[in-house]
């Protein structure tokens, strides 16, 4: 039996505010049939010799195949890969992560979907 044959990658022809630098470190959810992009690393920069972290937001939408860039309203949060994020009702909660000096963050932050993309800042912590 041949378990492969079900299981295919295919390349999706996708339009909108296409992404157009890669970037890893990112966190990746689903909400109401869109994948959320936060974050990530997009490269390492030899002339100032960092890594050049994002606190972008894209949101690709499952059905038309359609990205869209969400500017979040409200306070700015930093820069950073490496973090988790999770999905709950409404809200997607970004914790922690890595800065583009290398710091290590202890934040935690809150965008909120149903508020049209209004970014708060819920907590930070020290051990």
């Amino acid at each position: 039996m041949n378990f492969l044959a079900k299981d295919v990658w295919t390349k999706i022809e996708a339009r909108g505010d296409v992404p157009l630098r890669g970037r890893h470190g990112h966190t990746a959810c689903q909400f109401e049939g869109n994948l959320v992009i936060f974050g990530g690393e997009l490269k390492f920069n030899e002339e100032l010799k960092f890594r050049e972290c994002s606190n972008d937001m894209y949101i690709f939408n499952l059905e038309r195949k359609q990205w869209k860039y969400n500017k979040p309203e409200g306070k700015i949060i930093d820069p950073r890969r490496n973090h988790t994020a999770a999905m709950h009702n409404k809200h997607m909660y970004i914790y922690g992560g890595v800065d583009i000096e290398g710091k290590f963050l202890k934040d935690v932050w809150s965008f909120n979907f149903s508020k049209f993309g209004v970014c708060e800042f819920i907590l930070t912590y020290s051990f």
